[in-house]
């Protein structure tokens, strides 16, 4: 591992735990020894890992309680699930697809193949506003 520069372990632990190591880590880094830095590197995958898979549980939940969030609404009165969305976006603003994109963003799910539906199903459905830049 002591071939692998320092940026890059720099960028992992970033990964791993949402910021920078410290300057007592580097220091530890430079003093550790090969079978030391491949302990501190497998340290740092398992927390990756555990990360993607926390997740990947987080946004199958939130696509679940979307879904339930559209069945609530059609059966307050919407009647079927592309007027439930029209409901659930009316008070939004939307000037362009990022618009959109944000709106499911805000909900948890735009990197999911449900989230990529969604946006191209909102597009047909969102009303879109005139971009003022006066």
């Amino acid at each position: 591992m002591s071939t692998i520069e320092w940026s890059v372990v720099s960028d992992f632990h970033k990964e791993a735990r949402g910021y920078r190591p410290t300057n007592a880590f580097y220091e530890g880094w430079k003093a550790s020894t090969e079978e030391e830095k491949d302990w501190l590197w497998q340290m740092l995958t398992d927390e990756v890992d555990m990360q993607i898979r926390e997740q990947k549980r987080a946004e199958k939940q939130a696509v679940i309680d979307f879904e339930e969030d559209i069945q609530a609404i059609i059966e307050a009165g919407a009647g079927d699930r592309t007027t439930a969305l029209r409901w659930m976006t009316q008070d939004s603003k939307f000037w362009h697809e990022q618009s959109v994109e944000h709106w499911v963003w805000e909900l948890g799910i735009l990197f999911t193949d449900y989230g990529r539906e969604l946006v191209k199903e909102l597009m047909d459905i969102v009303t879109f506003e005139e971009w003022d830049l006066t």
